[in-house]
């Protein structure tokens, strides 16, 4: 009786178009969190660092501006710093450091995702070949 109800009430929810947009655009903003998260813990970086978070919201944020050639420094780091109240700075270093201490834990897990590479990686490489792996998988 109980599950009835529940499967009613699911049934006569309307959501106007303009909803429907907004729906639809939160969730493929949701999956490019979650493609880039996962991308993030492929290449052996620690969720409990201030750089995952901070490497996940600039591959999140370099998929929308996909189509701007401006460097990072100028475009996202900016737009990082104010969301997380942290120097410009401050976000390249701690992105820098995840990605450090991922090629000191593991270097052969880093190197297996950046095939031409004999040391770690650069934060702008670890970014690029993010973008370009999600839209390749999403595509």
């Amino acid at each position: 009786m109980l599950s009835s109800i529940t499967n009613l009430e699911n049934t006569n929810i309307y959501h106007f178009p303009s909803c429907r947009k907004h729906l639809e655009a939160r969730n493929r903003s949701f999956d490019a969190e979650l493609a880039a998260s996962n991308f993030v813990k492929m290449i052996g970086i620690r969720p409990n660092l201030l750089g995952y978070k901070l490497l996940v919201t600039a591959i999140v944020e370099a998929l929308k501006q996909s189509n701007t050639l401006t460097p990072l420094s100028k475009n996202i780091y900016p737009t990082i710093a104010k969301q997380y109240s942290v120097p410009v700075k401050a976000v390249e270093r701690n992105i820098r450091r995840a990605i450090e201490s991922a090629y000191i834990y593991d270097p052969e897990r880093l190197t297996s995702v950046f095939h031409y590479k004999t040391g770690k990686p650069y934060v702008t490489e670890v970014i690029s070949i993010a973008v370009e792996t999600i839209k390749f998988e999403c595509l």
